[in-house]
């Protein structure tokens, strides 16, 4: 009756935390996989394709002559 009424409903609740705990713990590490995927020189190689291709785009764009040297100034930063 003693171990009906107290040690197992304390040892389930014990596994279930630990479950929990470990659970978590496994999502945190495939968060970090996923984040950590592409290596950092991969991920600048993108970034100066993605800055290529807006470049182009925005040196198709036409305006006034403010406009323009605004679009200058913003490609440089690019």
């Amino acid at each position: 009756m003693f171990e009906k009424t107290w040690v197992t409903p304390v040892t389930d609740a014990i596994q279930s935390v630990m479950q929990r705990v470990i659970e978590d713990f496994i999502h945190a590490l495939k968060d970090l996989k996923q984040k950590y995927a592409s290596p950092l020189s991969e991920l600048d190689k993108q970034e100066q394709e993605e800055s290529a291709k807006l470049k182009a785009l925005m040196s198709e764009l036409t305006g006034s002559d403010t406009d323009v040297k605004a679009l200058k100034m913003l490609m440089e930063e690019l």
